[in-house]
């Protein structure tokens, strides 16, 4: 009967010690995943409001993950072509927010910077 008790207590204590291991071992991916710097998407140039986006007015950049804007674009392919809804300021963090809410679905159909869109009747 005493055995049973022991194997059992010593069961209980080896499940905390693991799952205390476990957590110690996900808290340090964790701390690893703060400190990694990702790709983050800049402006370069200011783009007023209804403009395209061309590839010298935006840049990448590497940045902290725990800094880095959850709705931020980690991709220049992401946003060069595509209709500006909100102005882009340089410096600034670009963002999906940016592009209305269709972002990346289905990018309007322009060559560059002031030209018509292509109409396809």
């Amino acid at each position: 009967m005493i055995s049973i008790v022991i194997c059992a207590l010593c069961g209980a204590i080896y499940s905390s010690w693991t799952s205390q291991q476990s957590k110690e071992s996900s808290l340090r991916e964790l701390n690893n995943r703060l400190v990694e710097k990702v790709p983050c998407v800049y402006a370069v140039n200011d783009v007023p409001e209804g403009d395209i986006v061309n590839a010298e007015d935006v840049e990448e950049r590497a940045v902290l993950f725990s800094k880095m804007p959850q709705d931020a674009l980690t991709s220049r392919n992401l946003c060069i072509g595509r209709v500006c809804h909100h102005a882009l300021f340089a410096g600034q963090i670009v963002s999906q927010h940016d592009f209305g809410t269709n972002c990346g679905a289905y990018p309007p159909i322009r060559s560059h910077r002031k030209s018509p869109a292509v109409s396809h009747k």
